[in-house]
């Protein structure tokens, strides 16, 4: 059988997001999303949460985007005048490959998150990261540890098989290396007892999903556990700040709504399922 999980990511991030992931699970084929809890748009997306209780609920880790979720001053290094993270995705990277962040912080503000979304009583299902941070060396020992001390058992797995014909896309580097730690760490991940799902699409077309693109990864979608990662939304003035011009979420919103891709899925013989249903 052919089951898919649609994650929509940045759940709480802001009230556009908010708005389009609620609409793409009742109108469309989202069937999970990932909370936010270092967002602008939280509280909103906890009762969002409680009002839709057949979207799972999971974690989405953030240390680039959002205000901490914990109260340790030795966080504030990292922080810009207006107390959010200032570090980038890439900076993130470097400085816990050459150890120059002390393992105790990222620690701590991880903790915090977990907590953060345990204290609100969603059922979280579910851990991955912005920009898969929760792959990151420095980062995934924390993550592991934190999924086996309060009972989470689905980890996303960012590995996508690419193909011969898919070569193209090794040229984004940053998406590239993530696809490595994801194909690295499938092993270890899975010694561990963390659940994945078998197969995983849509980093590579982060942001950027459209109709074409889901329907695309959909044809390709193969017998077991598979998940598609999305990201849609209404773009906002606080979305436009924190993220330009540079992704589309109305777009995805648009797609994951349209009748052809719901076809599609039908024709291909497609379960939609969540994580709770494994």
């Amino acid at each position: 059988m052919k089951a898919l999980i649609v994650n929509a990511d940045d759940f709480g991030m802001t009230h556009g997001i908010n708005r389009g992931i609620i609409e793409a699970s009742g109108k469309g084929i989202v069937t999970a999303t990932s909370i936010m809890v270092t967002g602008w748009a939280f509280e909103e997306a906890v009762q969002l949460a409680r009002e839709n209780p057949n979207l799972d609920i999971g974690l989405h880790l953030s240390l680039t985007v959002g205000r901490p979720a914990s109260n340790d001053p030795s966080v504030n290094r990292y922080l810009t005048s207006h107390g959010t993270f200032r570090l980038g995705n890439r900076d993130l990277l470097i400085n816990l490959i050459l150890h120059t962040i002390s393992p105790s912080i990222p620690y701590r503000e991880i903790e915090a998150q977990f907590k953060k979304a345990l204290d609100t009583r969603l059922p979280i299902t579910h851990i991955d990261g912005h920009e898969s941070i929760h792959l990151f060396p420095g980062i995934r020992e924390i993550v592991f540890e934190l999924m086996g001390r309060y009972g989470i058992p689905f980890l996303r797995l960012s590995y996508e098989e690419i193909g011969f014909r898919g070569l193209w896309k090794l040229k984004r580097w940053k998406k590239t290396l993530i696809n490595l730690f994801g194909l690295l760490l499938r092993r270890q991940i899975r010694r561990r007892g963390i659940r994945t799902t078998d197969y995983y699409y849509g980093s590579f077309d982060a942001g950027y999903l459209g109709k074409e693109k889901l329907m695309a990864t959909i044809s390709n979608v193969k017998e077991g556990t598979s998940e598609i990662m999305c990201h849609p939304g209404y773009r906002d003035e606080l979305f436009n700040r924190i993220c330009g011009g540079r992704y589309l979420p109305d777009q995805e919103l648009r797609a994951l709504m349209d009748g052809e891709v719901k076809n599609l899925l039908h024709e291909r013989g497609i379960h939609l399922i969540r994580f709770k249903d494994l």
